[in-house]
């Protein structure tokens, strides 16, 4: 007999399929890889190519092409893809699980938007790898948690910081044979997901807000000795009735008591 709960089932469903794409996308970029490498066709020429239209297909295809198949050293031509893997599984998890309803729009602006970014301003050199869309990735986790300022969104972007914080250093040209450009590009895009979707998914409302929250008993009443009646009403336990308790105070003149006379 089955004792799981269909809660506890639709939870795990989850989880599976947000690490089985990204697994699924790292071992098409590996096959596509081994293809490049045994057959010796350089698959170079699908990278972006800024400002030519021979370029422009390459906003499509340039993240799937790593590394230049046309190189002597084997583990070079692997070094690219090698670099890759790890981060896009996880962080392609962290957005897919995280969040989801929004998942598949952040990944298709990353992916289009970051390539267009170096068609337009990269060097006149073929741009090529996923690299593009890991920093896409890493950036929109991390500034969704500075946008939202919730509790799971900042944990998330830390662990982005705690694993990936050296990713800045991409961000500069000082690696011959990188293109920071896309990272750069990447960078951006994945910044102004993390700001249009802020509002998007909102985050679940925690007890200690909701404590807040609860309505207080009204203190309106110009007499400045009366006194609010219980809130709730007290229940009689010796009985179904409610005590409905209400204190009074009146104020009668006279004179003071002998210990307060001047």
């Amino acid at each position: 007999m089955n004792n799981t709960l269909p809660s506890e089932n639709l939870e795990k469903n989850r989880l599976k399929q947000s690490l089985l794409w990204p697994v699924y996308f790292v071992a098409l970029l590996w096959a596509i890889k081994l293809f490049e490498v045994f057959s010796g066709i350089d698959l170079g020429g699908l990278g972006v190519y800024p400002r030519s239209l021979r370029g422009l297909p390459g906003i499509l295809t340039a993240p799937f092409i790593h590394g230049d198949a046309r190189g002597n050293d084997i583990l070079g031509n692997f070094s690219h893809i090698i670099s890759n893997t790890m981060p896009l599984v996880v962080l392609g998890f962290l957005v897919l699980y995280s969040y989801r309803q929004i998942a598949a729009k952040v990944i298709t602006i990353v992916w289009l938007g970051s390539g267009l970014l170096v068609w337009m301003g990269g060097r006149a050199s073929y741009h090529i790898g996923a690299s593009m869309l890991i920093y896409g990735l890493a950036f929109f986790v991390f500034f969704s948690g500075v946008f939202r300022k919730d509790v799971k969104a900042i944990a998330l972007a830390s662990i982005v910081v705690l694993f990936y914080g050296s990713m800045v250093w991409g961000l500069l040209p000082i690696q011959p044979g990188v293109s920071w450009e896309g990272h750069i590009a990447g960078a951006i895009t994945g910044i102004a997901c993390a700001y249009l979707f802020r509002h998007v998914n909102p985050r679940p409302r925690y007890e200690w807000e909701l404590e807040e929250e609860e309505p207080q008993p009204e203190l309106i009443h110009e007499d400045p000795f009366w006194v609010p009646k219980q809130y709730p009403p007290l229940q009689n336990p010796d009985s179904n009735s409610i005590l409905d308790w209400e204190v009074k105070y009146h104020y009668v003149e006279g004179k003071k008591p002998d210990d307060q006379q001047p």
